[in-house]
């Protein structure tokens, strides 16, 4: 086995146990943060600061990573993740969930490293297929996971969110051990400690970088960023208070909307295998493609203002299958078309756009909630505008 493709297959099943894991409580952190006092009107924008955070701090790795080694950083901050699991578990308000929020943002630095390595080790004409496969695979070993999650929550309460996350900070940390002792690095190598790294000058020339590329950028690839813009807006609607409204709103338990959620990520996996197995995703046109999905999820939104939990199931279900496609088109997109030099800058630039949706996204919900605290369907209904306005901006510009 080369030491690249030993790259694929460590991140790759690193990625698969840790979202096990970590999907027993993920599915249920804004109830876990309402029912520590937090507010309704609070969810959209208080967890739109972990890409918020994580944008800045992107622009950061992304430097370090493609002037400094992807390696290093990688495995310097792996270990941060486990911190932020441990954090959620111990915390005993909202406040505190609401620093360790911030607190994953800035863990954030090291992603960008991430996925150019990744996209390094992959052969050229399988970029479309592995990132369909790092999107799959985990959602594949989470498919018990939101049952489970939901079970503990409904049996030990504000407890079962807190043994969900001390389970994820144990896997963490072996996660981290592993990735320090196996991955290969598959970049330019500068530095070994933090000391190395000129701080001020990576500050300041990184988004003098982050800059410049955003200048050079070509317009079709500007057009795909500005519909993702609105794109994101309503999909992070949809999914901050999709779990929220199905539970304190329609009613549902717990395990109940987990097992729906399992279901739908059943569905999720036998479509990828298809996927996978014929390569279907890589004779797709992309951006066509993308277009259509993003259509797609217009209708989503509005399968779930109906109520019954088989249309909450479709939507979950289409969700999950649509998004995860959408995110491997984009992705593999966005490596296709970018140099290996500045791969780390234009995640970068990704996840700038990701924070900017987000954050609108969960200011527009706080507003719309604010108003209109008894009707929450309203959420979706405007999710479901903003998509076809996403697709318009797409076909528009481009």
């Amino acid at each position: 086995m080369s030491d690249y493709l030993r790259n694929v297959y460590v991140l790759l099943v690193s990625w698969v146990i840790f979202a096990f894991t970590y999907s027993i409580v993920y599915p249920y952190i804004e109830l876990y943060f309402t029912e520590l006092g937090g507010s309704l009107s609070l969810v959209g924008i208080v967890f739109s600061l972990t890409p918020l955070t994580a944008s800045l701090f992107y622009i950061i790795g992304s430097y370090i990573a493609d002037h400094y080694g992807r390696r290093w950083l990688i495995t310097r901050v792996s270990i941060l993740v486990a911190i932020v699991c441990l954090g959620y578990a111990l915390s005993p308000s909202w406040q505190f969930i609401l620093l360790f929020i911030i607190l994953e943002g800035i863990v954030g630095i090291y992603r960008p490293a991430l996925w150019a390595l990744y996209a390094d080790s992959l052969p050229k004409d399988r970029l479309a297929s592995g990132f369909l496969l790092a999107s799959v695979l985990p959602r594949v070993a989470t498919i018990p996971s939101p049952y489970i999650g939901g079970m503990l929550a409904d049996t030990y309460h504000i407890m079962g969110y807190r043994y969900g996350f001390i389970i994820a900070a144990i896997v963490a940390s072996i996660i981290a051990i592993i990735r320090m002792k196996y991955i290969v690095e598959t970049h330019r190598v500068k530095v070994t400690k933090w000391s190395d790294i000129p701080w001020r000058r990576v500050i300041r020339e990184s988004w003098g970088d982050i800059i410049s590329t955003m200048k050079g950028l070509p317009r079709r690839l500007i057009a795909v960023f500005i519909s993702a813009i609105v794109f994101h807006m309503s999909s992070h609607i949809y999914g901050s208070y999709r779990v929220i409204v199905a539970v304190k709103f329609m009613g549902y338990s717990r395990s109940t909307i987990g097992f729906t959620l399992s279901c739908a990520y059943l569905i999720l996996a036998l479509w990828s295998i298809i996927m996978v197995k014929y390569r279907i995703i890589d004779r797709l046109p992309k951006v066509k493609t993308m277009a259509l999905i993003m259509a797609l999820y217009s209708l989503i939104y509005l399968i779930y203002t109906r109520g019954d939990l088989l249309s909450i199931f479709i939507s979950f279900s289409l969700s999950v299958i649509s998004g995860n496609t959408w995110a491997s088109l984009y992705n593999s997109y966005l490596m296709e078309i970018s140099p290996i030099e500045v791969r780390a800058r234009i995640h970068a630039i990704r996840m700038i756009i990701l924070a900017i949706a987000t954050v609108c996204g969960g200011i527009l919900a706080g507003i719309l909630y604010s108003i209109y605290p008894q009707q929450p369907l309203l959420l979706f209904y405007a999710s479901s505008v903003l998509a076809v306005i996403s697709v318009i901006l797409l076909k528009v510009l481009i």
